[in-house]
């Protein structure tokens, strides 16, 4: 064979094998686009996952619909949608009972969330002198009776949304500090030992009058069967 035929011969084996390595890149680029649109048709991103819908229901049976985003600042929904894939669209997504938490609590509870769903909170720093100043929208917020305040302690502690729950504990604080036991009482409208004690009293009075009620009834009832004429005997 002569050079030329030697160099053409050469040229062919060299295309032959750049002809496969092109091949092989090509197969493994296929591989690799198929595989992404795999996960895109099953894998929702993560902005479309953060809309998706699930149900919560109240003690007294009212639904709410809220975004995984919105359930998600609190920490026992997130651990729920996590456990049980209420975030992918393939999941058939039973409601969530709240048995501890009302309607009225759950509306609340919604209004916060919403207000906090695009705010990155960080608790207050440690301080000797704790700060109880609020701003005006969370001053509003907190504009409720204290039983509603104590209430609404109990949902976020239930749900563990630490923001609300110790902006809670800093709202309570503000109406107790510098105040004597007696005044504290009085600013959270808190009955005292004394009268704790004298309605349990009055509680225990209550029950035992019903009882001797009831047991007088049953009596009265067996002394008319017994003065009841016997039915004459026929012969």
């Amino acid at each position: 064979m002569d050079l030329c035929a030697k160099l053409l011969a050469r040229d062919d084996v060299r295309g032959i094998k750049a002809r496969a390595i092109g091949l092989q890149f090509f197969g493994g680029y296929l591989k690799l686009t198929n595989a992404r649109k795999r996960t895109m048709t099953t894998d929702e991103p993560s902005s479309s996952i953060s809309q998706e819908l699930i149900t919560v229901v109240s003690s007294d049976g009212k639904d709410f619909e809220l975004t995984v985003e919105l359930a998600q600042q609190s920490e026992t929904l997130a651990k729920l949608i996590a456990n049980f894939d209420y975030h992918l669209r393939d999941v058939k997504k039973e409601p969530i009972p709240l048995g501890n938490i009302t309607s009225a609590q759950m509306e609340k509870v919604c209004v916060w969330l919403k207000h906090h769903q695009n705010k990155k909170w960080t608790p207050p720093g440690k301080s000797d002198v704790p700060s109880y100043s609020f701003d005006k929208w969370t001053n509003a917020y907190l504009t409720i009776p204290n039983s509603e305040l104590f209430e609404l302690m109990s949902a976020a502690n239930y749900l563990n949304i630490q923001h609300l729950y110790e902006t809670l504990c800093r709202r309570i604080a503000s109406k107790i500090a510098g105040k004597t036991s007696s005044e504290m009482r009085q600013a959270l409208n808190l009955k005292s030992d004394e009268e704790i004690k004298a309605a349990e009293i009055d509680e225990e009075e209550e029950e035992e009058k019903e009882e001797d009620d009831e047991s007088s009834s049953e009596d009265q009832e067996m002394s008319d069967i017994s003065l009841s004429p016997e039915p004459p005997i026929n012969d």
